[in-house]
């Protein structure tokens, strides 16, 4: 395979030594006649790599796809379209950075016959899961198709090294160019640009797509991927990550304050008005909740009086080679800081897109490195000559600045008076290792984690969401051990003892009288652990409203019909508590009749002011669960089309519709039978 990237190489005259202004009209020609040349050598390296005639071995049928309903063949479904492959996994903060840039050319071909596709190989374990990409997925907005390329094959097959990586294949599955890395969204639109004139010629057909995309299967809740938490003054603050904003809460659940409109966007203003796109970590200082406003690059500031939110640094577009900074406000860019700490009127930032840390001065917004070359690796020592891999989170507890360097899976530690680095669990003694991960108690070196992203210490430990193994740990930094604290090392949601209780990606920590509050985040939930008890339950926040957005888009789903003749029905009040809840439908069918195979028989709860509801498919024994959204009490409908014959005879369809009285009560399931006469 060839690796190939393009750079333009200008030209400067040497003896030029004064700044020269140059008119806008004559720059936007010279930005023309470059954008062409790239073109011409663009068409050139392509139609070379054309005539080279390397087809790509077919692939895609056998493996697990996201975001389509059947699994697609490159050969068969992606033929007559231009396709670029890109090779991601979601620990990969390089692979988040692209993501826009998909977007963006996703929207710019939309009309062409054209399609990106995501080929997941993952780095960890939990990454090959399709669940847990499937997660990943719709934390990350991705609308193309994905397929688990767990095993490596295509990646073998294409001689991929790195991520991410972009492969560009023509109609026929032939192989046209290859690039790696990230900030090459130019130089991919144009070679996109130039394959599909390559082949206009010989007239695309494509097929149409089997698109479904996992976003449209899922309901909204309170919560969308909770990150970081942070207690202050007896208030939960939460970083409600994909609702792009933070939700303010007593340590009961009981809702205090929402800041940000929720949706994304940076913008400065009010409670009601400011925007953020997906922030993480917190810190309080000086009267103020500073926020790793991490997918606008930036850090801001929230007035903890008057709720008003202002920019403190980082203007919302992604610094490239700068691994030094020193500029103040809008005009010093960031790269995805992931986590805050407060020390000695300084913030402290976790800056996971360049492999550092940084500080903020709050006062005058001045940003500047302050720990770590940038090389993504693990190294100890001084601090401008360590280095990290992903750091994602901190915690201080006076003398030294815990760390989760995620993609070395270890936790580290920097001295807060001289930046000295030392290692404390996890990881690889050798420094360019950062695939010594696992999940092991134990001392130094010899313990294992797995892409752990929340730290916190307290009381002389440091506990630790070890984010893939689900698991909460506990680090006692005197002798460098680690040991389990609760969950099983499986995704799950069971609240009950330490041993017994489960999470799904764990990722932020706070602690208040003996309680340690932890965002589950793919679980979109705050979870309770009781360290006396040692028992793990689930935070009330059914206060916590859902984003309009949220509700207007699950609102536009189409109402099934109601056909003539349906049959109406009055349901018992139901009991429910506000929050997420289910409803197990049963539709009794006459004696003798079976529905439909193939037919769309399904039961709806239309939305109303009392629920959000759901459409969902009846199984083989017309039954269904279907997910609310309770909001309050009042009435809703529900409704069933059910087609229905006897023996592959007789076939009818029929609806039932059924008004169901919503009150408070306690329970967060509700069994409804309608029964067809």
């Amino acid at each position: 395979m060839v690796v190939w990237m393009l750079a333009m190489a200008l030209a400067a005259d040497p003896s030029a030594q004064r700044p020269v202004t140059t008119p806008p009209s004559t720059r936007a020609a010279i930005d023309a006649t470059a954008r062409e040349l790239e073109k011409i050598r663009i068409r050139s390296y392509l139609r070379d790599n054309f005539a080279r005639e390397v087809v790509v071995p077919d692939y895609g049928a056998d493996q697990a796809w996201l975001n389509t309903e059947r699994p697609l063949s490159l050969h068969d479904d992606l033929r007559g379209r231009v396709v670029l492959i890109d090779f991601w996994t979601y620990c990969c903060i390089n692979c988040l950075h692209v993501m826009p840039d998909l977007h963006y050319l996703e929207e710019r071909f939309a009309d062409d016959p054209f399609v990106v596709v995501g080929a997941h190989a993952a780095k960890f374990d939990t990454e090959k899961e399709t669940a847990a990409i499937r997660e990943a997925v719709l934390r990350y907005d991705v609308r193309h198709p994905v397929v688990n390329d767990a095993g490596f094959l295509l990646w073998q097959q294409l001689g991929v090294r790195s991520w991410p990586t972009f492969v560009l294949l023509g109609p026929d599955s032939r192989m046209l160019a290859a690039i790696s890395g990230e900030g090459h969204r130019q130089t991919l639109e144009l070679m996109i640009e130039v394959a599909l004139e390559l082949y206009a010629e010989e007239g695309l057909d494509p097929k149409p797509l089997p698109l479904r995309l996992e976003r449209d299967t899922v309901r909204p809740g309170a919560l969308a991927y909770p990150g970081k938490l942070l207690i202050h003054d007896d208030r939960l603050f939460v970083a409600d990550t994909n609702h792009n904003r933070i939700v303010v809460t007593d340590l009961d659940g009981a809702l205090l304050q929402v800041v940000g409109s929720g949706a994304a966007g940076l913008s400065d203003g009010s409670a009601t008005e400011a925007t953020f796109r997906q922030p993480q970590g917190m810190a309080v200082l000086d009267g103020g909740l500073f926020v790793a406003d991490t997918e606008n690059h930036a850090v801001r500031r929230v007035d903890l009086k008057t709720w008003q939110v202002t920019t403190v640094a980082g203007n919302g577009s992604q610094a490239r080679g700068d691994y030094r900074g020193g500029k103040s406000g809008r005009e010093q860019a960031l790269s995805s800081p992931w986590d805050l700490a407060a020390h000695d009127h300084t913030l402290h930032v976790a800056m996971a897109g360049t492999h550092q840390l940084w500080t903020v001065d709050p006062s005058t917004g001045t940003a500047a490195v302050w720990a770590g070359t940038g090389r993504e690796q693990n190294l100890d020592g001084p601090g401008d000559e360590a280095a990290f891999a992903q750091p994602s989170g901190l915690s201080s507890d006076g003398e030294r600045l815990f760390l989760a360097d995620s993609e070395s899976s270890s936790i580290r530690a920097v001295n807060l008076t001289d930046r000295s680095v030392a290692h404390v669990v996890g990881g690889s003694i050798e420094p360019s290792d950062l695939f010594s991960y696992g999940d092991a108690d134990g001392e130094g070196y010899d313990a294992r984690l797995q892409h752990p992203l929340g730290v916190l210490a307290l009381d002389g430990k440091v506990y630790v969401a070890d984010t893939y193994n689900h698991r909460i740990k506990v680090v006692d930094p005197r002798s460098d051990t680690i040991e389990t604290l609760a969950g099983t090392g499986l995704a799950g949601a069971q609240d009950g003892r330490f041993e017994q209780a489960t999470f799904s990606e764990p990722s932020g920590l706070a602690h208040s009288n003996g309680r340690l509050f932890v965002s589950d985040t793919n679980n979109h939930r705050v979870r309770v652990l009781d360290l006396k008890a040692r028992t793990v339950s689930t935070l009330d926040l059914s206060d916590v409203p859902v984003p309009m957005d949220d509700l207007a888009r699950e609102q536009a789903d189409p109402e099934l019909p109601v056909l003539a003749g349906a049959l109406r029905t009055e349901l018992p009040p139901a009991p429910l508590m506000a929050g997420q809840a289910t409803l197990s439908v049963q539709v009794s069918l006459p004696p003798g009749r079976k529905l439909t195979a193939g037919a769309p028989s399904a039961v709806q709860v239309l939305s109303t002011d009392a629920v959000v509801g759901a459409t969902v498919d009846l199984d083989r024994k017309a039954r269904a669960t279907v997910p609310i959204q309770v909001l309050g009490t009042g009435e809703t409908e529900v409704r069933a089309l059910v087609y229905h014959c006897v023996e592959d005879k007789d076939c009818r369809a029929d609806s039932l519709v059924a008004r169901l009285p919503v009150v408070a009560g306690a329970r967060s399931e509700l069994v409804v039978d309608l029964t067809l006469p």
